[in-house]
């Protein structure tokens, strides 16, 4: 079997991808010539990464299980994880906010949207900052990636305080948690309730990260390299088709989209394949150590990049040749890459 190590550069790898297809599925938006049926199912990543979350952390919240004061040290810890680049985040978009009504009072900003209006409002700071946006409001606000921020914070803390029930019944414990979250999926998701904030998003989160903590306890495989590598691409695939369906996914509750978001995750945890060698490759790894700060930048770079190209061409970006918008987008990645490296250094290394 390959190294812990292996498997854990594997995953970065993974994240990486997941983080790009985030991107992908923002940046249909401003962009729309962008879009296509896989960057519209392509937020259903966000439920790789609360499995993939559960898998990772899954020792650690063995720990945090033995005791009180373990368990909110471990939710500190979290805290202390997640929270700086959110607040980083967040302030810039503050700061772009307080540049554009500056430029307003200058008379420079018409026709563009009023700043501090639309999904970010002056009330709605202090929700954000204090991660609970995703929870206080009728809908997304201001960073809106980070509603899963949230929901980390809160769901790591739950599971940390059921791993208090003792590891003889822990694997049971988390096994019951994942199936009262699917079924409060299943009996909460209507057509027309949203899946990124209040109790819903709770219950993707804890459904996510219950079953990465159990995959975390399956044994790992030892099937030749070749038979892997093509149940690698079958899981791929399988993922793939998730996005492709998206409609159907939500029809039945996207309880098929998160088992089929979780296979990669035990797959490629095992680093065997031939597609764990790719993932393992140092552009990807990089990605991967960067994901957390490419999630959280990307929406605000786009929103900074659209701003710029409406501003300059005094015309929405949605009417710009297919071309150009592909250009900005791949500029507003190339920026998000750059601002994640950074903040990684800066902000991320140095808090952990």
């Amino acid at each position: 079997m390959r190294s812990a190590t292996t498997r854990i550069e594997t995953l970065d790898g993974l994240r990486g991808v997941a983080a790009l297809c985030v991107f992908v599925y923002h940046a249909q938006y401003p962009f729309p010539d962008l879009s296509n049926p896989f960057s519209r199912g392509a937020w259903m990543v966000v439920d790789l990464f609360f499995v993939l979350s559960g898998l990772v952390l899954a020792d650690s919240v063995a720990r945090a299980g033995t005791n009180l004061a373990s368990v909110v040290s471990f939710v500190a810890r979290r805290v202390r994880r997640l929270l700086p680049l959110h607040l980083v985040v967040l302030a810039v978009l503050v700061a772009v906010e307080l540049g554009r009504l500056a430029l307003r009072h200058a008379g420079l900003l018409h026709p563009q949207v009023a700043p501090f209006s639309g999904t970010m409002t002056s009330s709605a700071i202090v929700p954000n900052a204090l991660l609970v946006g995703s929870l206080a409001g009728p809908d997304l606000s201001w960073n809106e990636p980070s509603w899963t921020t949230s929901v980390q914070v809160i769901v790591n803390a739950f599971v940390a305080m059921v791993a208090l029930l003792g590891a003889r019944v822990r694997v049971r414990a988390f096994t019951l948690v994942a199936l009262v979250a699917g079924t409060g999926l299943w009996l909460a998701l209507s057509p027309s309730a949203t899946i990124t904030h209040g109790p819903v998003a709770l219950l993707r989160g804890t459904c996510g990260f219950s079953l990465g903590l159990l995959i975390a306890r399956l044994p790992r495989p030892s099937a030749p390299l070749r038979r892997w590598t093509v149940i690698e691409l079958l899981v791929v695939a399988g993922a793939v088709s998730a996005m492709l369906t998206q409609s159907t996914m939500l029809a039945l509750h996207l309880l098929p989209e998160i088992l089929l978001l979780a296979a990669p995750v035990w797959v490629f945890a095992a680093g065997r394949g031939g597609v764990s060698r790719l993932l393992a490759r140092r552009p990807l790894l990089a990605l991967g150590r960067w994901s957390f700060g490419l999630y959280l930048w990307h929406f605000a770079v786009l929103y900074v990049v659209v701003l710029a190209a409406e501003r300059i061409g005094r015309s929405p970006v949605e009417d710009l040749p297919a071309a150009v918008q592909v250009l900005l987008a791949a500029t507003a990645l190339a920026l998000s890459v750059v601002a994640s490296a950074t903040t990684y250094r800066l902000v991320e290394r140095r808090l952990r």
